[in-house]
C-alpha cells in the first residue's frame, strides 16, 4: 500500500540522525592506523577520544566537477524529519534539529580552512513528514541544487535519493533490497533489518520464549519491512516448529481506522489463544496498541521486540500511550544503547559534547535524546571530514563512496558494536545486545554481553 504519514514512522527518527556508540562506555582508544587500500594513499586514524581524525588531503588538485564540488567548495546535504512539527503533538524527544547540529560541527571544520582547500556548504532539509514531505526533501537534495553527497537520518524515502545518483550515508534499517536497489551507493549504520529480524527470533528462542503459544505482530507503512517478516521471521519459526499465529498490518497503527480494525481483530484472537509470548515487528505505534488492546482484554503476555528505531523512543512511546505500568521487563533485541545511558563515560560522546558546548556556549545534559544526537553528527562530521580527506583534490561522488567504505573501524554513539564500513559491506556489522524497559522509572538498561547473527 502507498506510504502514508504515520506515527509509526515518528519514532523512527525521534533520536536520530543515525546515532552509534561504543558498548564499551569507558574505554579509550590509543591513536591507530588504518590499513592502506588501494585507491588511498593516506591513513584516518583514531584519536585518544575514539573519533576519527582526518589525514591530510591526498593530492593539490582540485578542479570542479559536475557533483556539486567546486574549486574553493563542495555542496552537501543534511536530511531529517523536523522535530518541531512533531513537538506539536507530542512525539518529539529532542530540542535541537539535526541539520542544524550537523551544520554547527561542520561550521566548526570550516573555520579551520575547511577540508582540503575546500569550504563545506551544507544544505539543510528538513521536512514535516506528517505532512508526507518526504518526496519534496529528495526533490531539495537531488534536484533543487547538486549535492556531492546526503547526510540523513531514518528518512523513510531513502532509495529517492540514491536513484538520483545522489549517494547517502548514516542512513538506518535498510533491507538487502535497498542495498542492490542504490548500487553501492548507500550506507547505513544499523544492521540489516534482516539480520535484526533473525536476532530476535534467536534471542527468543535461547530464553525459551517460544515453547508455548506464540503471537507475531508484524508489518509496516513500508511493505517491504513485513515482507522481509515473511522472507525471515516466520520460516524461521516454521522451521522450529513453533506454535504460532501471525497477524500483518501495513497500516500506520491504533489511529488509523484501517490499523485499528486489524489490530483490534488480532488483539481478540490472541487473547483467545492465550498466547504466553509477543513477537513484535512493528512501529511503536503499533506495538503500544496491541500491549494497550491486550491489556483491555485481561491479557498482558511477555513481548520481545525487534529494534525500533534503534529503540530510541521506547520509554516516550510507553509513557505517551500509557503501557509502561503493565510492560516492565518487556525486552528489545537492539544494536544500540538507550539515550539514557549515553554519558561523559563514553569518552566519543565526551568528547563531542565538549566542542558543541565550546562552539555554542551550550552544555548539554548527559543521558538525554539531545545529548546523544549530539554525539551521533558530530561522528557523521567526522567521517565526512575524514572521507574528503582521503578523495582529496580530485573530489567526485565515486571518489566520496570509495573512501567512506575505506574508513577504518571506529566508535559511533550509540551502537553498540563499532562501525566498519568496506567496499563489499555497506551496514553495522550484526552485533547485538538485548535492551531491557524498567516500567517504574520508564528507562532502558542495555545487557553489556553481545551476540551476532550470520550475515
Amino acid at each position: 500500500m502507498p506510504a502514508r504519514p504515520s506515527v509509526a514512522i515518528v519514532a523512527a527518527v525521534l533520536l536520530v540522525s543515525g546515532c552509534a556508540s561504543a558498548a564499551k562506555n569507558t574505554t579509550t582508544q590509543a591513536p591507530t592506523a588504518a590499513s592502506k587500500t588501494g585507491t588511498f594513499a593516506s591513513d584516518v586514524t583514531i584519536g585518544a577520544d575514539g573519533r576519527l581524525v582526518a589525514p591530510k588531503c591526498t593530492g593539490t588538485d582540485a578542479p570542479a566537477s559536475s557533483d556539486g564540488v567546486a574549486a574553493a567548495s563542495v555542496n552537501v546535504a543534511s536530511l531529517a524529519v523536523n522535530f518541531a512539527s512533531l513537538a506539536k503533538i507530542g512525539f518529539s524527544a529532542a530540542g535541537h534539529e539535526p541539520p542544524a547540529v550537523y551544520a554547527g560541527f561542520v561550521k566548526a571544520l570550516n573555520a579551520k580552512g575547511g577540508v582540503c582547500g575546500r569550504q563545506i556548504d551544507v544544505q539543510q532539509i528538513s521536512y514535516d513528514i506528517l505532512k508526507n514531505e518526504g518526496g519534496k526533501a529528495c526533490v531539495q537534495g537531488t534536484q533543487d541544487r547538486k549535492n556531492l553527497i546526503i547526510n540523513t537520518a531514518s528518512y523513510d524515502q531513502i532509495t529517492c535519493l540514491t536513484d538520483a545518483g545522489v549517494p547517502a550515508y548514516s542512513a538506518s534499517d535498510l533491507t538487502k533490497g535497498d542495498l542492490a536497489r542504490s548500487k553501492g551507493l548507500l550506507f547505513s549504520r544499523s544492521p540489516l533489518v534482516e539480520q535484526q529480524y533473525a536476532a530476535t527470533v534467536e534471542y527468543a528462542k535461547k530464553v525459551g520464549a517460544l515453547k508455548g503459544k506464540v503471537g507475531v505482530w508484524y508489518g509496516n507503512t513500508f511493505p517491504n519491512l513485513g515482507n522481509a517478516v515473511e522472507q525471515v521471521v516466520l520460516p524461521m519459526l516454521k522451521k522450529d516448529g513453533v506454535n504460532f499465529k501471525a497477524y500483518r498490518t501495513d497500516a500506520t497503527g491504533p489511529s488509523d481506522p484501517d490499523g485499528n480494525a486489524v489490530l483490534t481483530s488480532a488483539a481478540t484472537d490472541l487473547v483467545a489463544r492465550k498466547v504466553d509470548t509477543m513477537l513484535m515487528f512493528v512501529g511503536p505505534t503499533n506495538y503500544t496498541g496491541m500491549q494497550s488492546e491486550l491489556h483491555a482484554q485481561h491479557l498482558d503476555p511477555r513481548y520481545i521486540s525487534a529494534p525500533v528505531a534503534g529503540n530510541s523512543s521506547n520509554e516516550l512511546f510507553a509513557k505517551g500511550f500509557g503501557t509502561q505500568s503493565y510492560t516492565d521487563g518487556q525486552t528489545f533485541v537492539t544494536y544500540t544503547v538507550g539515550p539514557n545511558e549515553l554519558g561523559p563515560s563514553n569518552p566519543i560522546a565526551k568528547s563531542c559534547n565538549d566542542q558543541w558546548t565550546k562552539l555554542t556556549g551550550e552544555t548539554v545534559k548527559p543521558n538525554t535524546f539531545d545529548y546523544a544526537l549530539i554525539t551521533s553528527d558530530c561522528v557523521q562530521v567526522d567521517e565526512l571530514a575524514a572521507a574528503l580527506s582521503l578523495a582529496g583534490g580530485n573530489l567526485t561522488r565515486e571518489r566520496i563512496v570509495q573512501a567512506l567504505a575505506a574508513l577504518p573501524s571506529h566508535g559511533a554513539p550509540p551502537d553498540v558494536g563499532p562501525l566498519h564500513w568496506t567496499p563489499t559491506g555497506r551496514t553495522a556489522a550484526p552485533e547485538f545486545s538485548v535492551q531491557i524497559y524498567h516500567g517504574k522509572t520508564n528507562t532502558v538498561t542495555t545487557e553489556k554481553q553481545t551476540f551476532t547473527v550470520a550475515g
